[in-house]
């Protein structure tokens, strides 16, 4: 079965975030990643999924992650 692609409302919403929050990550690089389809953004839910897993900060007991990605 494919994978669903949201609209930036949608996805947005499944964040909790605004759309120029989202305009503004893809701008900057960051964020979820997405597909350009024509003038359209798109985004798959697995990759959201990902994004969130991504976001998780663990306690100080345990390893940190983060959802920023080093730019070379």
């Amino acid at each position: 079965m494919p994978t669903r692609l949201l609209t930036e409302k949608e996805a947005a919403l499944i964040l909790q975030k605004s759309i120029s929050w989202m305009q503004r990550q893809r701008w900057m690089g960051t964020g979820p990643a997405f597909i350009r389809i024509g003038r359209n953004c798109r985004y798959r839910t697995d990759m959201i999924d990902k994004y969130i897993s991504d976001c998780f900060v663990c306690t100080a007991d345990q390893q940190v992650t983060s959802h920023n990605p080093q730019k070379t």
